[in-house]
């Protein structure tokens, strides 16, 4: 791993990357949102890692500025105000490459798999992109029900 990518130390409870799907159903309040909520809320308490790739900053950025630049300048400062900003280095870049040559997924996808692979992390989606991929995958809903049950 390059410096930029974050280490697990041993013990850590859960660490997680937060797929873009993910983090618009919190900015937009849309069904699941609040579930991405308390999972954040999970990482601002400590009791989790919480990671956003560069690639899903991009992609806030565009999908939001397309309607208001400084809807989505806030957005990002919101996202950066929880999660620890993962930038793409060549060990994810090289990974990403791996798993898009593996499966037709977009690169998108891909980086953000390989961001979770790099951070040893469980990507927040409900993606089916993310399915047989390498990486653990699970959505937001299911990963809140298993956090309660502890």
């Amino acid at each position: 791993m390059g410096p930029g990518v974050p280490r697990a130390p041993g013990g850590e409870d859960l660490r997680l990357v937060f797929d873009t799907r993910s983090l618009l159903k919190l900015l937009f309040d849309e069904p699941g949102g609040k579930e991405v909520e308390t999972l954040i809320g999970e990482v601002d308490a400590g009791r989790s890692e919480g990671f956003v790739s560069a690639v899903t900053i991009t992609e806030l950025w565009y999908l939001i500025a397309r309607r208001d630049e400084t809807e989505a300048e806030n957005a990002i400062a919101t996202v950066l105000g929880s999660l620890e900003f993962v930038p793409m280095e060549l060990t994810i870049s090289r990974q990403a490459g791996r798993f898009k040559a593996a499966k037709r997924i977009p690169i998108a996808d891909a980086i953000i798999a390989a961001t979770a692979w790099a951070a040893g992390a469980t990507v927040v989606t409900d993606d089916k992109d993310f399915t047989d991929i390498g990486v653990q995958a699970v959505d937001e809903a299911s990963l809140c029900r298993r956090m309660r049950r502890g």
